[in-house]
């Protein structure tokens, strides 16, 4: 036996076949700060991941090591999701006098009318990309 092939562990192979957004929840749940270099080794291009953790209400923090060679380190901030990421937003065009009424706490109907058409334009904007006939 080689040294090379005495130092390989044994694959766990019901755990590689998992998800890789699952492997590395499972590996950042310790909370702890883990280097650019070992997360690229185990996880190939882990950044992406981490986008789809956002996206699914997990935080992370990324800070520079001090050696400029070495890059950077990531962390979870807790293992329990926040709310999702990405917020979808829609855009409201309302007057001024309806703005002012709406810090108040008065929600006008020209207001809501303008609430439900943009609610009412993002939902077929969806329903357009899915079909693939908008682009994002």
């Amino acid at each position: 036996m080689t040294l090379a092939s005495a130092e390989q562990l044994p694959v766990d192979w019901e755990h590689e076949k998992r998800p890789i957004r699952i492997r590395l929840l499972d590996h950042m749940k310790d909370l702890r700060w883990h280097p650019n270099k070992e997360l690229t080794e185990r996880f190939g291009h882990f950044k992406a991941r981490i986008g789809e953790l956002g996206k699914m209400g997990y935080r992370f923090e990324s800070r520079s090591l001090s050696d400029a060679a070495r890059g950077k380190e990531y962390r979870l901030e807790s293992g329990i999701p926040g709310l999702p990421g990405k917020r979808r937003r829609v855009r409201l065009y309302i007057d001024e006098h309806d703005a002012r009424m709406l810090l108040d706490g008065i929600v006008s109907e020209q207001t809501r009318c303008e609430v439900n058409s943009a609610l009412d334009s993002r939902a077929t904007q969806d329903e357009l990309r899915a079909q693939g006939k908008l682009k994002r």
